[in-house]
C-alpha cells in the first residue's frame, strides 16, 4: 500500500480556536477515522507544509478525534505538546496526500512542490458556491476559491466530489477555462450524527430544527418569516423553531431577529454552540429538519 498522508490543518485550527465541527470538518474527521492507523499527518501554512512521524501522527489523530467526538473537552496544551514533539519530515516520493478541505489550497506552491517530488494529490471539492453564488459569500472569497479550484484541476492526480452536482459544476468550470478534469469520483460523505435511543426530548411540545452556520445561502430569513406569520396567527401556541449553528457572515439581520425574544413569544430559540450529544436529542424528537437552502 502506498504511504497515505492526510492534511489536518483545518481540524487543528478548529481545536485551537475551540470551534464545533462544520460539515467540511466532519468529512475530514471521517478520513482521519478511516486512515488514521496507517496514515501520517500533514500541516500546511501559506503553501509551506511538512509531515510528521507515524507515532506523532497517531497522537495528533487521537487528539483530533477526542476533541471532535467528546464535545470539545480537550485542553489545547495537549495538542501543543503533540505538535512540539512531532519531528518534521518530507512526504515520501510515491506517497498520496488526501486533502479533504479547501483550506490552504489557494497556495498552489503546496501542490506544485508535491508533484515535483513524485507525490500524488487527491483533492476533495465540496462545492463551487463562491463562484456560482458569490453574493452569498464574504468579499474576496470568489477569488480565493477560484485559485483553489485551479490548483485542484491542474495539479491533483484525482478529485473526490461530494455530489454529482458538484462534479458537474467543476466539469463546467473546467471546460470554460481550458482545464482537463482529473480522474474523479463522487464519494459518500461523513457518517451522520449518532443518536442514542435513550436521547430524551429537550423540550415539551412540537418543534422543528434548522442546523447550519448562519449565512445567507442557508436562507434563515425565509424560515424566520414563516415563523413570524405563525406567531402572528397562533401566538405562543405556535410550534417552536430551534436554530442550531454558529454565526457566520453577512448575517447581522438574522442574528438581530434571533435575539429578539419578544418578537417570537418564546417560540424561536437559537443555540450557537450546541455539542453533538445535545444535537442528537434535538434531531431525534423534532417534527422535521428544515433546510431551505
Amino acid at each position: 500500500m502506498r504511504p497515505v498522508y492526510l492534511d489536518v490543518t483545518r481540524l487543528l485550527k478548529g481545536i485551537f480556536f475551540r470551534k464545533r465541527a462544520t460539515g467540511v470538518d466532519r468529512v475530514s474527521l471521517a478520513y482521519v477515522r478511516h486512515y488514521g492507523e496507517d496514515a501520517r499527518a500533514v500541516l500546511a501554512a501559506r503553501g509551506h507544509h511538512f509531515a510528521v512521524s507515524h507515532q506523532a501522527s497517531r497522537r495528533l489523530f487521537d487528539v483530533i478525534k477526542h476533541y471532535y467526538e467528546d464535545d470539545g473537552r480537550v485542553e489545547r496544551f495537549l495538542l501543543a505538546n503533540a505538535l512540539l514533539s512531532s519531528a518534521r519530515s518530507r512526504i515520501e516520493r510515491g506517497g498520496v496526500l488526501i486533502h479533504t478541505s479547501h483550506s490552504g489550497a489557494e497556495f498552489d506552491r503546496y501542490f506544485r512542490s508535491l508533484k515535483l517530488n513524485g507525490v500524488d494529490v487527491v483533492f476533495m471539492v465540496h462545492d463551487l458556491i463562491p463562484l456560482t453564488h458569490a453574493s452569498y459569500c464574504r468579499a474576496g472569497t470568489a477569488q480565493v476559491h477560484e485559485r483553489r479550484l485551479r490548483s485542484a484541476l491542474s495539479m491533483s492526480s484525482g478529485i473526490i466530489a461530494n455530489s454529482r452536482a458538484t462534479l458537474d459544476d467543476m466539469a463546467g468550470y473546467a471546460a470554460s477555462n481550458g482545464f482537463r478534469v482529473p480522474p474523479a469520483v463522487v464519494a459518500k460523505l461523513a457518517p451522520g450524527t449518532e443518536i442514542g435511543n435513550d436521547a430524551t426530548a429537550p423540550i415539551a411540545g412540537p418543534y422543528f430544527v434548522m442546523v447550519g452556520t448562519i449565512e445567507p445561502r442557508k436562507n434563515h430569513l425565509l424560515i424566520l418569516d414563516v415563523w413570524r406569520q405563525m406567531v402572528e396567527r397562533l401566538g405562543a401556541s405556535a410550534p417552536k423553531l430551534v436554530v442550531i449553528g454558529r454565526e457566520g457572515w453577512k448575517c447581522s439581520n438574522v442574528i438581530d431577529l434571533l435575539k429578539n425574544n419578544a418578537l417570537w413569544q418564546g417560540t424561536v430559540a437559537w443555540y450557537p454552540d450546541c455539542p453533538d450529544t445535545a444535537l442528537g436529542g434535538w434531531l431525534k424528537h423534532a417534527r422535521a429538519l428544515l433546510f431551505p437552502s
